[in-house]
Parts: C-alpha cells; sequence; structure tokens
C-alpha cells in the first residue's frame, strides 16, 4: 500500500472515531496482544466501568470466534494448539461499539458475529 493511500486511511479512521482496527491472521498470543491495545485505547479515550467491560467482554468473544471457527485458516488444519484463522476488528468509540468479521462455513456463510457477506482471504 502506497504510504499516501495508508495516509488517508488512517485519516478516516480517525475521524470515524475508530479506536482499534486489525484486519488478519489471529491466533490466542494476538488476541492476548490485542486486549492489551484495545484497554488501553478504551482507558485514554476515557470509556470506563462497565461500559469498558461490556466492550471488552465482546471483543474477546468475537476474537475467540475468529480464532475457532473462522473458515479462512493461515495454519494447516492439523495445527490446533497453535492455529491461525484470519479475520477483521475494530473498535468504534463514537457509539461505542465493537465489530468482526470472519468467514463461516455452510450452511450459513457470513460473519458469525454480524452476520456480513464474506470474501475468503486470498492465500
Amino acid at each position: 500500500m502506497e504510504i499516501n493511500a495508508l495516509n488517508t486511511f488512517n485519516q478516516a479512521a480517525q475521524n470515524a472515531g475508530v479506536l482499534f482496527y486489525y484486519t488478519g491472521g489471529f491466533s490466542q498470543s494476538i488476541v492476548t496482544a490485542m486486549s492489551d491495545m484495545l484497554k488501553h485505547k478504551l482507558q485514554a479515550n476515557g470509556v470506563t466501568g462497565s461500559t469498558a467491560r461490556k466492550i471488552f467482554s465482546a471483543f474477546v468473544e468475537m476474537a475467540q470466534n475468529v480464532v475457532h471457527y473462522s473458515e479462512d485458516r493461515v495454519t494447516d488444519a492439523d495445527a490446533v494448539d497453535r492455529e491461525v484463522r484470519y479475520g477483521t476488528m475494530r473498535s468504534v468509540s463514537a457509539r461505542p461499539a465493537i465489530s468482526c468479521c470472519a468467514a463461516i462455513p455452510s450452511p450459513a456463510p457470513g460473519c458469525r458475529c454480524c452476520g456480513n457477506a464474506w470474501t475468503p482471504f486470498a492465500k
């Protein structure tokens, strides 16, 4: 991605109140790192108490859904303890809200968390 396009994306995300955005491989260690970052971002933006706990709990649940259920595997299917699957997470301060997307197998293809259509990761 060209640096100007990246700067444009970052500015648009800031203008939309996006606290956190990640697209890529999800593993237990990545979820842990993202959880730490989200805690700091929520705190830095003054989101505290039950609102912060609800957002954080929803984030962890959705991230775990990506790790366990996304159809887009980065690792082989037999790498159960070290599996990495592909998905997207974001947290927005304006509502506050959190969302994610991951490919889920049939009979109900689409994101398990939001139901949106999903374009599989091109490996």
